[in-house]
């Protein structure tokens, strides 16, 4: 008789079961380990006594181990990433918030101006913030894309905007991708200074200079710029009114 013929290497691979999933609880402590990495770093970055992440103080900080660490971020690189990412989503999620609360475009480029200038006027997110304009941030392997993609979401809320009101004559000489562009560069500017302890005007100042002066630009009628800056801010989303030429 020939002799019995082995399985292959590949059939036997094939013959193995398929790994098992993960448990819910161990889900769910991994993404508790990952929150507990991600404040930890931001607490770094908040303090003052920190110009860069320290991953060692961090595992020091979460009392997790560096396998641990290394589990879920397979670099400093990594975490820093997500952090922006987090970063990206959270403003972004709050400009469309914002702009949805405005019944006008007008007042929708007032809200997005506004919402946007936080990241650097607001203690808490100005905090927030640094991690994306940090050094560790800028020379992260990826940031590059991050920050693109990041920035593009929030613009295209702001050339929506724009659309609307050269649709219904309040931006009637607006370019919105262009012009988006351009916005989100002043307002970058004034969020930067502030982050770095530049010198600023207050807020509302920033925030209505910045709009009367593309509004100008835009050919936006003088009683829809001023009811837009004499609006009071809106307590809660609500829908926005179709567009009209009044």
């Amino acid at each position: 008789m020939p002799p019995e013929k082995r399985p292959s290497r590949a059939g036997a691979a094939r013959s193995r079961p398929a790994a098992r999933p993960i448990s819910e609880a161990r889900a769910l402590r991994y993404q508790e380990r990952e929150q507990a990495i991600i404040e930890a770093a931001y607490r770094q970055l908040r303090s003052g006594t920190h110009s860069s992440i320290s991953v060692t103080d961090i595992i020091r900080e979460t009392g997790l181990s560096t396998r641990a660490f290394y589990g879920l971020f397979a670099s400093k690189d990594e975490l820093v990433l997500a952090m922006c990412r987090r970063e990206f989503t959270l403003m972004t999620t709050r400009l469309a918030r914002a702009v949805a609360a405005a019944d006008t475009p007008v007042e929708g480029l007032r809200a997005w101006v506004g919402e946007a200038l936080q990241a650097g006027y607001d203690a808490n997110r100005a905090a927030r913030t640094r991690v994306v304009t940090s050094p560790d941030a800028r020379t992260a392997a990826g940031f590059r894309q991050v920050n693109r993609e990041g920035m593009a979401a929030q613009r295209e809320i702001l050339a929506e905007v724009l659309r609307e009101g050269r649709e219904d004559g309040s931006f009637p000489m607006a370019e919105p991708d262009l012009d988006a562009r351009a916005i989100q560069a002043v307002v970058s500017s004034f969020v930067d200074a502030r982050v770095n302890g530049d010198v600023t005007p207050g807020y509302e100042e920033a925030r209505d200079r910045i709009v009367t002066i593309f509004g100008r630009a835009f050919g936006t009628p003088p009683r829809k710029l001023t009811a837009a800056l004499q609006a009071a801010d809106a307590p809660a989303p609500r829908k926005r009114r179709s567009s009209s030429a009044g």
